[in-house]
């Protein structure tokens, strides 16, 4: 007599709740793909919205002209921001979780020098009625003033220099963004049609009723008063602001900074003032940051090439007040921050160490008033007396670079990067 099998039971593949796309096999002929249409992320990351993917393409094929013109759809500047964008889209590059992000950064600025040797300014023939002022030549007015032009509009484009450029012309120095490259990239980005005004500042040169006589008024006046760092002694003698320092070196002045710098903070700018005083001359200059190394706001390449240029970087102390005495500045005394418990986030409390030095001059700059994703751009000159123990590092010192004269302080930055074929 045959053994009782039992009730039938199903196998697992048809066993009730579980599908074809659970167990990935059967039929898939009667299954329809989705599609997604999604921004990619390095577009989505690049602050000018380019279309990274659609110009990578025409510049592999062969068609640089091609790119150069889907880049400057969104951002007339492909050669400026080749040089001193911090380029978010690496970062968040997918082929960075494979290998590495593609070089996104370096392929713009081959594009935009192939731009600034073989590009014309495009002629954009007025098709509207409007006029309208755009108050400002920094890169939001040059930008605004390119994307109004190639809509048809009329276009009047006052500044109160005497060149445009803005902050690209007066916060950047020489060495980072060369001023024959700004130059050709305003030529480029301003139309033929563009109606131009230098040494028109508003309030003083240009009123506001003038303004009111427009269609349109777009303000581009630029956010260049510095924020500051709101401790004691901040209006001793001796003590500026970044962005002012880099002004006055790129106007072609040379500001007396003595033997001695410290730099507070630690952004692009921050990195920027240490540099360019190495280049004028001075043998000691320290940065004082209150991030770690690795949180530092500025690039890990700016920081790297300050290091190789001699600049000394603290991390970890913040300064607290400024001490005068006589005709110079002996005292900065800085602390390192002791994270406490506090219904303010963000807040640290101050315990410290003192820095000082006799016959130094000082300059502060503070955070978020210029370039680097608001890091602290705060420079106060000094140089220390007894080095905190903690986080430093110190570089042996290159050959002092050489001195600029008053005539030419721009003169005197020399590039430190490597510069293209054609352009530096």
């Amino acid at each position: 007599m045959s053994a009782d099998l039992g009730a039938a039971r199903p196998l697992g593949w048809s066993e009730p709740g579980r599908t074809t796309l659970e167990i990935k096999t059967g039929g898939w002929r009667t299954r329809r793909p989705a599609y997604v249409e999604a921004t990619a992320p390095c577009r989505a990351a690049c602050p000018a919205g380019e279309p990274i993917a659609r110009w990578i393409e025409r510049a592999r094929l062969g068609d640089h002209g091609g790119a150069w013109a889907l880049i400057r759809e969104e951002n007339p500047f492909p050669a400026i921001t080749g040089r001193v964008c911090a380029h978010p889209c690496e970062s968040a590059c997918n082929r960075g979780q494979y290998d590495g992000a593609v070089a996104i950064n370096g392929l713009e600025r081959f594009i935009g020098d192939w731009g600034l040797e073989h590009g014309m300014p495009a002629r954009s023939p007025i098709t509207r009625a409007e006029c309208v002022a755009v108050v400002g030549s920094g890169p939001a007015g040059l930008a605004c003033t390119y994307h109004l032009a190639r809509l048809g509009y009329r276009v009047h484009l006052f500044e109160a220099e005497d060149e445009l450029g803005g902050l690209l012309r007066y916060g950047i120095p020489e060495y980072r963004l060369p001023r024959a490259v700004l130059t050709r990239e305003v030529e480029l980005a301003i139309a033929p049609e563009v109606e131009v005004f230098t040494g028109r500042r508003l309030g003083a040169d240009l009123s506001w009723s003038t303004l009111a006589a427009y269609d349109a008024a777009f303000l581009a006046t630029g956010a260049t008063l510095p924020v500051r760092l709101r401790v004691p002694g901040e209006e001793a003698r001796g003590i500026g602001h970044g962005l002012t320092f880099l002004r006055q070196v790129n106007a072609g002045a040379v500001p007396s900074l003595g033997r001695k710098l410290v730099v507070v903070g630690g952004g692009s700018t921050a990195m920027d003032v240490a540099r360019s005083a190495r280049r004028l001359g001075v043998p000691s200059v320290t940065v004082l940051a209150l991030e770690a190394r690795d949180d530092m706001p500025a690039q890990p390449e700016e920081v790297a090439e300050a290091l190789s240029e001699g600049v000394e970087i603290v991390n970890g102390v913040g300064v607290f007040s400024f001490l005068e005495r006589g005709a110079f500045m002996p005292r900065c005394p800085a602390r390192r921050p002791r994270p406490i418990r506090s219904r303010a986030p963000g807040r640290c409390r101050l315990p410290g160490t003192s820095w000082g030095s006799p016959r130094s001059t000082s300059t502060t700059s503070a955070a978020s008033a210029g370039r680097g994703g608001g890091s602290g751009r705060r420079t106060s000159g000094s140089g220390p007396s007894s080095r905190p123990r903690g986080d430093s590092m110190r570089r042996p010192r290159p050959p002092r670079w050489p001195a600029a004269s008053p005539a030419g302080a721009a003169s005197a930055a020399t590039t430190a990067s490597s510069s293209a074929r054609t352009w530096p």
